[in-house]
């Protein structure tokens, strides 16, 4: 992976994470069992972030 796709990807990744991350509340109010996908979504981007940080 070269480090213009890395970047595009971390780009990407951080840009889904802050959706998230942004709009919390607002996912998990309306059906509390989306909490749990929520939170796996979240820990898969953190993972992924990591991941291409090394």
């Amino acid at each position: 992976m070269t480090d213009e796709e890395r970047e595009s990807e971390r780009l990407r990744l951080k840009s889904d994470l802050d959706y998230y991350l942004d709009n919390y509340n607002e996912l998990t109010r309306v059906r509390p069992n989306y909490k749990k996908i929520v939170d796996k979504e979240i820990n898969r981007l953190v993972k992924a972030l990591k991941a291409l940080s090394r």
